[in-house]
């Protein structure tokens, strides 16, 4: 299934997303991408988007508190830190990708 921005109720990221993927995936320091890690953080986006899709039971573009809790099941995370995103996380996709690329 192809998922379009139209079924979120984003346009786009973040400009603290994106600063947040680039720094995460820059393995030299040179603060871009290389061909390689854009396709592994192309991969996880469509692995989250996925994640959050989902979970998007009333396919409203957002998630209430029972299909956060259900999405963020599914990551390998702390109690913690699941609780504080749990109470933290915005609704839509690009607040669920800052919460997993600090966690």
């Amino acid at each position: 299934m192809e998922i379009t921005h139209k079924d979120l109720k984003i346009d786009r990221f973040s400009m603290h997303s994106c600063c947040d993927m680039v720094n995460q995936m820059d393995k030299d320091d040179c603060a871009c991408l290389g061909l390689v890690e854009f396709q592994i953080l192309r991969n996880k986006i469509r692995s989250w988007l996925n994640i959050f899709c989902q979970h998007d039971l009333d396919k409203s573009g957002t998630m209430s508190f029972y299909e956060k809790s259900g999405a963020y099941a599914g990551f390998r995370v702390g109690l913690p830190i699941r609780r504080s995103c749990l109470q933290s996380w915005q609704k839509d996709f690009d607040g669920m990708l800052l919460l997993l690329l600090k966690g």
